[in-house]
């Protein structure tokens, strides 16, 4: 065959493909799908500063030493879901570190102490750190958690559960500076 016939002969089955594949085509125009509004759920742990929500994008155990158990955990705003960690700390707006004299294992009641270094069992202390370039009122401030409140923790098959009506954090250097914490927990433990 000459390559004038091999080109008809491939044109030729190209368009007997094209034909079969439009077989199934009954002539109507597809309906347009309707249009979903994006949503994402809010996780279901969340820490209200003031009425502000803020949702947990990361937690870690930090390293172990001589003194209490300590637990990380880094808050973002609906906003700041969807981005990317980074050095800057735009991702999330702020972490807070929860003190304890030793890793709870147990159901228990937990109050709260303004001492970051001597947590006495039965006692919490929180620490709380807002993160550099991102646009919060507070960026750059660290508070602590003012003594004398309780929370009830439930730990149960490996989940932690905790809500915290109403918790005053103070500013660790203007006590004239604080404001009210609350959250509903449940995390991995």
């Amino acid at each position: 065959m000459k390559r004038k016939e091999l080109l008809m002969l491939f044109v030729a089955m190209l368009v007997l493909f094209a034909l079969a594949s439009c077989g199934e085509d009954d002539g109507t125009i597809p309906e347009e799908e309707e249009e979903q509004e994006e949503t994402t759920e809010a996780p279901d742990s969340w820490v209200l500063v003031n009425s502000d929500s803020f949702f947990i994008v990361s937690r870690t155990a930090l390293p172990a030493g001589s003194g209490p158990f300590r637990y990380q955990i880094n808050f973002a705003s609906r906003d700041q879901l969807d981005q990317n960690n980074n050095d800057g700390g735009a991702a999330s707006t702020f972490a807070i570190g929860f003190a304890f004299e030793s890793r709870p294992t147990e159901t228990g009641t937990f109050t709260f102490t303004d001492d970051r270094f001597t947590i006495n069992s039965g006692e919490l202390n929180l620490y709380q750190t807002f993160f550099l370039n991102t646009g919060h009122a507070r960026e750059e401030k660290n508070y602590i958690s003012e003594s004398g409140v309780t929370v009830d923790v439930d730990i149960t098959d490996g989940i932690l559960s905790s809500d915290l009506q109403s918790l005053t954090m103070v500013n660790e250097a203007d006590d004239t500076d604080s404001f009210t914490l609350k959250w509903s927990l449940n995390i991995s433990w």
